[in-house]
């Protein structure tokens, strides 16, 4: 057999052929590797530097936003106010926008803040920044630019606010009735800001430029100072406008008030449930009798029948509308005497002036000391927001005697509004110091006649204990005003109290959330929760 040869020349051929086609494919490796690693590098310092330029954008926005929200508050009632606008708006936008972050740097040294006309009743704030770039550079880009914008307006409505403000006996302890009204005014000053009355200009007057023009308030601030008892004002039954005498003059007449001068006021209160989840209906529904101090047995300090002594001056009122004695009524049991005995200074309705609003708080006494009775003070702040109560309220005056000289307001038209109504708030804030408890009990007749009644009544409508019965009304109260949209704010001052009273008044409770009950420990904290409950209700009249 014949042997085939390779010869040895050809077996080198193709071993250099091979070993070319490896160097070959190795270059080709190379060359897509060194093709696609620059993009590679291109997207990872692109993703450095979109990240950076996030990071800022974001905190750009958070100032803004909190610049806007700021200016806005401040915004007075014709937008002329626009130095304090702006500071206020570059104020928070600085204390909420970090300058550390990835060296950016705001175009123009501050945010432009803007009130937008015509209506100027909204801020815009816009803030530009620039970046200095990681790997932007290397592709010819050393900075980027970012931009965050917001605006914030005042509520092209308003706002219905009443005070709900325990002035009991106890309330004598220290500085709280100091620390009290001081509360209360920084909180009307904080809602109202620099102007005197909070308005709305209308689109057009309804018969033309002839002067008849109708203001709408977007503000309106009432009061209601309460022990057991409200006074609605002794004006409230004498003869005048038939719909805003909530309190029959024949059951005043009917009567004995002995040298009082007669009816001061206070009212007692209805039956159940007329207090509390029907606490709104009107008098109509329900009809409201005359507050009389009368000892059950007719005998001991409190039987003042043959009684020479009461005080009541006329000081600059209108007659059948005397002034009200801070010496001698509201001022604690010992020093009071009479038919009108326990019966404290009148409520305010609602009515747009500050003025009026923190000279009523500022005129606040401390009251009798005949017992805290919450149901009945939160019922008044109720019955001045219900629009079913607007006839008995509305156009109608209110005469306040502050340190002897009265002042009176006036409800404008249309208030209290409708439930819900778009873009107004209904609002209550209701302080107390303590606990519910009314003085009466059977062993102890001669004492303490409550907006409840003698004790006899007491003890007959809510017990010998009235505490738990009473307690359960305050409960049911602020379910049906929460349930017709009526925000609750509680400020509660009581050290260590216990689990039960906190929970009647916290977010389980009346409260109308976990941000809209407070609890002081001390008198001193109420100047600092009251300014709180005022920024927040602030807030509230804002939209974003």
């Amino acid at each position: 057999m014949r042997t085939l040869r390779i010869p040895r020349g050809a077996d080198d051929r193709a071993t250099r052929s091979a070993t070319a086609r490896l160097r070959r494919r190795r270059g080709n490796i190379a060359t897509v590797a060194a093709i696609t690693v620059v993009p590679l590098i291109a997207a990872v310092g692109f993703g450095v530097d979109y990240t950076r330029i996030s990071l800022v954008r974001s905190e750009l926005q958070r100032g803004v936003d909190a610049a806007a929200l700021a200016g806005a508050r401040v915004i007075n009632a014709d937008g002329t106010n626009t130095d304090e606008i702006s500071g206020d708006a570059l104020m928070y936008f600085w204390a909420n926008y970090r300058k550390s972050v990835a060296d950016a740097t705001i175009v123009g040294d501050n945010p432009s803040v803007a009130l937008l006309q015509p209506n100027k009743d909204t801020v815009k704030v816009d803030a530009y920044a620039t970046i200095p770039l990681a790997f932007g550079r290397f592709l010819g880009k050393s900075t980027a630019s970012t931009h965050a914008t917001a605006s914030a307006s005042r509520a092209v409505g308003g706002m219905e606010v009443v005070l709900v403000l325990d002035n009991t006996g106890s309330m004598s302890r220290g500085t709280r009735m100091s620390d009290l009204k001081e509360g209360a005014k920084d909180l009307i000053e904080i809602l109202y800001g620099s102007t005197s009355t909070d308005t709305k200009s209308l689109s057009h007057c309804p018969n033309g430029n002839n002067g008849s023009c109708t203001t709408e308030y977007t503000l309106t601030v009432g009061l209601v100072p309460f022990i057991t008892t409200v006074n609605i004002s002794p004006g409230r039954a004498n003869g005048g406008n038939g719909k805003s005498n909530i309190m029959d003059a024949a059951a005043v007449a009917r009567q004995d008030w002995g040298r009082s001068n007669g009816w001061k006021g206070c009212v007692f209160a209805r039956p159940y449930p007329f207090e509390e989840s029907r606490a709104d209906a009107t008098p109509t529904a329900s009809p409201f009798s005359p507050y009389i101090w009368k000892a059950t047995n007719g005998r001991g300090a409190n039987s003042w029948s043959n009684s020479t002594v009461e005080s009541w001056p006329t000081d600059a009122a209108e007659a059948g509308q005397s002034a009200i004695n801070r010496q001698t009524v509201g001022a604690g049991s010992g020093r009071e005497n009479g038919p009108n005995m326990g019966c404290g200074q009148p409520l305010m309705p609602l009515q747009p002036s500050q003025a009026a609003a923190v000279a009523q708080i500022d005129n606040l006494e401390v009251g009798a000391s005949n017992g805290t009775a919450v149901p009945v003070g939160l019922a008044w702040g109720w019955r001045l927001l219900s629009p079913d109560w607007r006839p008995w309220w509305e156009n109608s005056s209110t005469k306040l005697f502050l340190k002897k000289k009265p002042v009176t307001v006036t409800t404008p038209a249309g208030v209290p509004r409708d439930y819900k109504a778009k873009n107004y708030e209904k609002v209550i804030v209701l302080f107390s110091d303590g606990q519910n408890e009314l003085g009466a009990s059977r062993s102890n007749d001669d004492c303490c006649v409550s907006g409840y009644g003698d004790p006899v009544t007491v003890y007959n409508t809510l017990g010998a204990d009235p505490v738990p019965e009473l307690n359960r009304r305050t409960s049911e109260i602020c379910t049906a005003i929460k349930a017709k949209g009526i925000k609750i704010y509680v400020v509660l001052l009581y050290p260590n109290p216990p689990q039960s009273l906190v929970n009647l008044y916290n977010e389980n409770g009346c409260a109308s959330g976990k941000n809209y009950y407070f609890l002081a420990s001390s008198e001193s904290q109420l100047q600092t929760i009251f300014r709180t409950v005022g920024s927040q209700l602030k807030n509230l009249r804002l939209v974003q």
